[in-house]
């Protein structure tokens, strides 16, 4: 898991007091090559694709500097466009835009067709700091 420039901003300056920073909404989307610290990469654009929202809840306590997904995460059914295969996730700020927050690559990539739901196990989505 690497964070965006954007967040890493952020949460610097709140560390040392600079300013506030409030934790937003988070969503969790699928992407088709590999995003970077400036936000970039492909995501997902299937019929019946959305980011999903994600909560705390959803996530183990961070411990030795890791967290992992304790729920399991499902994206909508893909009912048409071209197959893509998706081997990143990224967070966002919003449901759709938004600014990156974080992103990580899946431990196996997955090629979604027609009729696929594409869905992350928990504990498949690692989260760890450095």
């Amino acid at each position: 898991m690497s964070l965006t420039t954007y967040a890493g901003n952020k949460l610097l300056d709140h560390m040392i007091g600079k300013t506030s920073f409030t934790m937003p909404d988070v969503f969790l989307a699928l992407f088709k090559t590999a995003p970077g610290v400036g936000g970039t990469g492909t995501e997902c654009a299937y019929t019946g694709y959305a980011r999903i929202d994600v909560a705390g809840a959803d996530f183990s306590a961070a411990s030795s500097l890791a967290s992992t997904n304790a729920n399991a995460f499902t994206f909508g059914t893909k009912t048409a466009g071209t197959d893509e295969t998706v081997g990143w996730w990224a967070t966002f700020d919003a449901s759709t835009s938004g600014n990156m927050l974080e992103f990580g690559t899946m431990t196996a990539s997955k090629l979604i067709a027609n009729g696929d739901t594409p869905k992350i196990n928990a504990g498949d989505l690692d989260r760890t700091a450095s």
